[in-house]
């Protein structure tokens, strides 16, 4: 069944609703009812006239140069128009609400009566939700036999080359003992050994995979790297090399991730020892906690700079997914600035499903910031998914082949040119577990 047909018979299934059951408008004046109504009624219209457009562009030949630009195109629409629909006080209390019923396990029935209450919005948003799915990103085409072999041979490289450098790894743990002096000195963040240790780490790994890495928008990371004042980094989040890229970059972000990623052996220890900081998220009150305490004091005392998915997790679809507050309630708390971060191409290079990554490039862009001085959480969420919405549909309009409109887009939004990792740090990176094992051997042969 076509888009337009299944959201054609979900709409005619909430009127129906709406006429025969409960009154689908929230409490307020007849003057506040009316708007909501009118207002619903334009935005079926508008989904209506988009769900038309999706079915032209599903229809189309798949691997036509322009149909994912189309289709990110209407993506971007459809997302647009549902922040402003949720942006919508009555909207919103019952998002919310509905939200905060299915994460405290509530009596589905509860949830269900919640629905039928609010039938007219709910089956707006489903009808969007239905819109998600269909424009997902399209699978990377599937690679050759060669291509397939030369990834695996570089992954299993990777992995050999971690496990001999494990020891360096946990040695270099120790030279977070000397940062605090050097603080003193007047080194600034990012110029840390361990910053630096961790950045060459990132790069040599990326030079095993093959993948080249490309930083735009460096100018609106000056301050913080000059001054080395914080910042909260929120990422696109679509690959497992997205933390990667990340930490090979200009910045030294400290990491905020899941707490089981903290479980695994080795890898966890030394992401632990290293300063990065997990949270409980299937716990949301240990999550606050950690926000409000071990995270936001990192950040007043040394000023570092955190890296978080908004997200909360990978995107299956290549696309952004839904926010979580609780990067944004931090942001807030501390009254640092947000710098959203664009990564274009990992999720091509490490698909769900697949164990390998592909050689490639991948650019990363560091957005405008987001000032959190006078903006609620609210209206830092729909900035900074605005922002990446922007960029991403920028992106792949760009890959298209298609030329932008002068002054179609916002001036702020023009970037800096790109700016390639030094290769020489990762070939520097290479030698180092050599080194570090002829090192042992020397002083076991003198000890003895």
């Amino acid at each position: 069944m076509s888009v337009q047909k299944e959201g054609e018979q979900r709409g005619k299934k909430g009127n129906e609703v709406k006429q025969v059951g409960p009154s689908t408008i929230s409490p307020g004046d007849n003057k506040d009812q009316e708007e909501l109504v009118s207002y619903l009624e334009d935005v079926e219209t508008y989904l209506k006239s988009l769900e038309q457009s999706v079915a032209k562009i599903m229809n189309q030949d798949p691997d036509a140069p322009k149909t994912e630009g189309e289709r990110a195109g209407a993506y971007f629409k459809a997302e647009m128009k549902r922040i402003e629909l949720v942006g919508r006080q009555a909207v919103a209390s019952y998002v919310n609400t509905r939200r905060r019923y299915v994460r405290e396990g509530k009596d589905p029935e509860l949830i269900e009566a919640l629905d039928r209450k609010y039938s007219r919005e709910h089956n707006i948003l489903d009808r969007f939700e239905q819109l998600r799915k269909v424009l997902h990103m399209r699978a990377p085409a599937p690679r050759s036999l060669p291509r397939v072999v030369m990834a695996s041979m570089r992954n299993v490289a990777m992995v050999i080359w971690i496990i001999t450098a494990l020891p360096l790894c946990f040695a270099a743990a120790l030279l977070r003992i000397i940062h605090p002096p050097l603080r003193a000195l007047g080194f600034r963040n990012g110029n840390l050994p361990l910053d630096l240790f961790q950045q060459y780490l990132a790069c040599t790994i990326l030079t095993i995979l093959g993948v080249t890495v490309k930083y735009k928008g460096l100018r609106f990371i000056q301050d913080v790297k000059k001054n080395g004042t914080g910042t909260i980094g929120m990422f696109k989040h679509t690959s497992n090399l997205d933390p990667i890229l990340v930490t090979a970059g200009p910045l030294a972000f400290k990491w905020v991730g899941k707490r089981v990623l903290f479980m695994v052996p080795i890898f966890g220890w030394i992401m632990r020892l290293y300063g990065h900081i997990p949270i409980d998220r299937k716990n949301l009150a240990r999550a606050k906690e950690a926000i409000n305490t071990e995270i936001a004091a990192k950040i007043r005392r040394w000023g570092r700079s955190i890296a978080i998915s908004p997200e909360g997790t990978r995107s299956r679809s290549g696309r952004l997914t839904d926010f979580k507050k609780g990067p944004f309630h931090l942001a807030h708390n501390v009254q640092l600035p947000i710098t959203p971060i664009h990564v274009e191409g990992a999720w091509a290079l490490n698909p769900p499903g697949s164990m390998l990554i592909y050689p490639g490039t991948v650019r990363v862009e560091f957005l405008p910031s987001v000032a959190v001085e006078t903006a609620t959480v609210e209206e830092l969420l729909v900035e900074v998914r605005k922002r990446m919405l922007l960029r991403t549909t920028q992106e792949i309009e760009e890959s298209d082949g298609k030329e932008k409109e002068k002054g179609s887009h916002d001036c702020s939004l023009s970037y800096d040119h790109e700016a390639d990792l030094s290769g020489l740090k990762a070939k520097a990176m290479l030698a180092m577990p050599l080194v570090f094992i002829v090192a042992v051997r020397w002083l076991l042969r003198v000890s003895f």
